[in-house]
C-alpha cells in the first residue's frame, strides 16, 4: 500500500468517526445537520477539505462532476 493511500484511509476513518456524531462539531447541535439533504454532513466536511483555490461554486461543481460538455 503506498504511503498516499495509507494516508487517504486515515482521513477517511476519521472522517466517519466525526460523521457518526456531528452533533459535537455543530454551532446549533440540535438544529444542524438534523435534516437529511443533497448534501449532508460528511460530503460538506470532505468537499472543505478537498477543496482547491477556486470559488465555491465551481467548487461545488466538481465535487459533483459537473463538466463543462
Amino acid at each position: 500500500m503506498k504511503h498516499s493511500e495509507i494516508i487517504k484511509s486515515i482521513l477517511f476513518a476519521a472522517l466517519k468517526e466525526i460523521a457518526a456524531n456531528p452533533k459535537m462539531y455543530a454551532v446549533n447541535p440540535g438544529k444542524d445537520f438534523t435534516r437529511n439533504r443533497k448534501m449532508g454532513f460528511h460530503d460538506t466536511i470532505l468537499m472543505l477539505l478537498t477543496m482547491e483555490a477556486d470559488c465555491i461554486r465551481e467548487e461545488l461543481y466538481r465535487y459533483f462532476g459537473r463538466t463543462t460538455d
